[in-house]
């Protein structure tokens, strides 16, 4: 939420219309949770400052959209992308964060075409039907599965960095070793993921110095 939020791409008013939307969808679903637990107090205090944000987006002259379902928040504006679109934004080569996306979906929430990419075979017979197999996942099966989480670090605290016009050279060589690391460990080449990184620079979702080493400078 914060790499959708600090999209450098957008003006201010954009900034605030998104922000507004997460508060709105905050105080819903803890106002849901109130609901649930049958604390009126919070349900009441919930309920007047979404129509306090509902007042002041129309001021501004924002269209607001009431929910379809009691359950869902107000929209201010255009509804967030999905979750599995963001990371598909973010994890920009072809469909890999996709497919992450999926993957880790699956397994979470404990389905079979999830639980299976752990499988490993303990024993098998030619003589038998019965096959024992164990969850397991070794060191460089997890590199390669999870490989999106430290490219997302990577994208949301460049993001983070530039929304501030802080100096983002102290991120550059940090950010290198441990995509050099993880690519180590996943059995790939040292570089696997410079292309990755490299198109959060073409995107400019990622500072220069993301994709090369900071130079000394000699002009100040």
């Amino acid at each position: 939420m914060c790499y959708y939020l600090l999209d450098p791409a957008v003006g201010p008013r954009e900034h605030a219309r998104r922000y507004t939307n997460e508060r709105l969808a905050t105080l819903n679903e803890t106002r849901l949770f109130a609901e649930r637990t049958g604390q009126a107090k919070p349900v009441e205090a919930r309920n007047a400052k979404i129509a306090e944000l509902i007042v002041e987006a129309k001021a501004l002259g924002w269209e607001v959209h009431e929910p379809k379902q009691a359950w869902q928040a107000p929209c201010v504006g255009s509804r967030p992308p999905s979750t599995t679109a963001l990371v598909q934004e973010i994890l920009s080569t072809g469909d890999l964060g996709k497919n992450l996306y999926w993957f880790l979906s699956a397994t979470a929430h404990a389905r079979a075409h999830g639980l299976a990419e752990y499988l490993a075979v303990l024993e098998s017979t030619h003589d038998s039907n019965v096959v024992r197999m164990t969850l397991a996942v070794t060191p460089a099966q997890a590199a390669i599965r999870y490989s999106g989480a430290s490219l997302t670090v990577a994208a949301a605290g460049a993001r983070l960095f530039n929304r501030f016009g802080w100096d983002d050279s102290s991120l550059a060589l940090p950010t290198q070793l441990t995509l050099a690391a993880w690519a180590e460990v996943a059995g790939l080449p040292a570089r696997t993921f410079d292309d990755s990184v490299s198109a959060f620079h073409a995107a400019q979702t990622i500072p220069a110095s993301f994709v090369k080493a900071p130079k000394t400078r000699t002009d100040v």
